[in-house]
């Protein structure tokens, strides 16, 4: 059985890319296997494309591939996404496992600014995704801005002197 990981990171080149085989592979499925289903509070993957960096992308290759993971799949923060998967990675730290500065893709020799742009893209996905995926609040209909409250206040139920 083998794995390939690809970077999703470029829109005009070909990603980089890492082939697990055997060991390396189980050991890394291992540190992916689901501990638990997300809930509807927790981030997905933007419903937008962006530039820049989207996460992992794991394909089992081969004659070979383990029950419980889909062919294809994507690895976003701690998170895993795919056909009939969307679940909380067990190694919560499996990007950095990857891209981090002793990570994986040292393999590929691509030197050290490129390993520091990966991180800084991985960091300003993460930024996005809370950004962008957060609960907004929206006020129940009842509610009005009070006119007591500061400008960028929330919407509530004003319990300060009338006309204000």
């Amino acid at each position: 059985m083998a794995l390939r990981i690809t970077v999703d990171v470029f829109s005009g080149r070909p990603n980089p890319t890492v082939e697990l085989e055997g060991t390396e592979a189980d050991e890394a499925l291992e540190r992916l296997r689901p501990v638990r289903r997300l809930s509807e509070d927790d981030l997905g993957l933007p419903s937008e494309p962006i530039l820049g960096y989207r996460g992992l992308v794991i394909e089992q290759v081969g004659d070979e591939s383990v029950e419980g993971f889909p062919t294809t799949f994507r690895v976003a923060g701690s998170d895993l996404f795919g056909p009939g998967l969307a679940h909380r990675a067990a190694d919560e730290g499996f990007e950095d496992f990857v891209i981090g500065s002793t990570g994986l893709l040292r393999r590929l020799d691509e030197g050290e600014d490129f390993v520091e742009l990966l991180q800084a893209e991985a960091e300003r996905f993460r930024h996005l995704r809370r950004r962008l995926l957060r609960p907004h609040f929206v006020p129940p209909p009842w509610a009005r801005r009070c006119g007591c409250a500061p400008v960028r206040a929330r919407m509530v139920e004003c319990t300060g002197p009338p006309g204000r």
